[in-house]
């Protein structure tokens, strides 16, 4: 009696982590957003065939705007290996009034592995880190967040 009370018990547990546990996606975006100490951040999914977005996570304030982008942001392209499979990441960086607001945002189309999805990562105003030699941007912020959800799908 006491091992089938134990059993239910435990499956009931391990029923409750798995509906309430948080999305992977979201995790970890919230690991990024505290670890750079950031405003807020987000993640995109956008379908590629509709122009829909799919999927979005945000936590804290962003102020995310295509629009924004122009004559003060730094861009670069990447390339990623994914299965022997090429997929080209562009990030950019704005950089706002004051020189020490940036917003950092990385950017993959993913129909090169079969995927009709677009993934938008986005930080604002994140804090310049031992680990990334003091830079703030793109590529140390939001590139590094990107590929971990590329290579997760």
């Amino acid at each position: 009696m006491k091992k089938n009370i134990f059993l239910f018990f435990m499956s009931c547990l391990a029923l409750s982590v798995f509906i309430f546990d948080k999305d992977p996606f979201q995790k970890m975006l919230e690991q990024t957003v505290n670890y750079f100490e950031a405003k807020g951040g987000q993640i995109f999914i956008i379908n590629t065939q509709t122009h829909q977005i799919k999927k979005e996570y945000k936590i804290g304030e962003s102020a995310f705007s295509p629009l924004a982008f122009g004559k003060k942001s730094d861009c670069f392209r990447q390339t990623l290996l994914v299965n022997s499979k090429q997929i080209d990441t562009y990030s950019c960086t704005h950089i706002k009034k004051n020189p020490n607001q940036v917003e950092t945002i990385s950017f993959a189309n993913l129909s090169s592995i079969g995927k009709n999805y677009e993934v938008w990562v986005v930080l604002n105003e994140p804090k310049p880190k031992k680990e990334t030699f003091g830079f703030v941007t793109a590529p140390w912020t939001t590139l590094p967040l990107l590929r971990k959800i590329i290579l997760s799908w």
